[in-house]
């Protein structure tokens, strides 16, 4: 994970995250399950080294494309073409994406999340989630920056199997990590911080 460069410049703009629940189709759920099952039998059986990321994404990609992300996706663009990025994950999920709204900034993590100077949008779609504190962390910043003269909103699918509350979970313990070094840091200098940690 690269280092994640920290501005205390405060825009007189605000962040909203909201969390969408969805429900992924029945077949795509069904071969979630296959996938884990497959993988756990394999580990206990000692015929494969698991390698979590390699099987989360494979899980995660079986129901990348869910018939309700796209339809919570939908209301969320509505009359908001213009202002709305949607990040995702994988080939497939951008592709389906470019299909189903071909007006909206569609774009996955690897091209996108650095560097980009996207204050003309306020809204994001999180598609697909991504373990990658980095990654997350930084597509925020690509609309919260300066320039920007709007509210942004954050906005998370969340499907109903454990993968995606993990990923979540993930993603705030790292950020309230992140805090909790800020605030320490914002009261002592970075060599007291060190010292203390021994």
């Amino acid at each position: 994970t690269p280092f994640i460069f920290t501005s205390s410049h405060e825009l007189a703009v605000k962040w909203h995250y909201i969390r969408h629940d969805f429900s992924i189709d029945e077949e795509l759920l069904k071969q979630y399950y296959e996938i884990k099952e497959d993988y756990l039998q394999k580990a206990a059986a000692y015929t494969i080294n698991i390698n979590f990321l390699e099987m989360s994404q494979v899980m995660q990609h079986c129901y990348c494309l869910s018939s309700e992300k796209f339809t919570i996706t939908e209301s969320l663009i509505a009359g908001k073409e213009e202002t709305t990025i949607i990040f995702c994950k994988y080939r497939r999920s951008e592709e389906a994406l470019q299909q189903a709204f071909p007006n909206v900034k569609i774009t996955t993590f690897a091209k996108s999340s650095y560097g980009l100077n996207l204050q003309f949008y306020n809204q994001i779609i999180y598609f697909d989630k991504t373990f990658d504190y980095s990654q997350r962390d930084q597509s925020e910043r690509r609309i919260y920056r300066t320039g920007q003269t709007q509210d942004c909103y954050y906005h998370d699918l969340s499907g109903n199997v454990g993968l995606d509350s993990l990923i979540d979970t993930n993603i705030s313990k790292k950020t309230s990590l992140l805090q909790e070094f800020k605030k320490e840091l914002s009261q002592k200098n970075s060599f007291e911080v060190i010292m203390d940690a021994f």
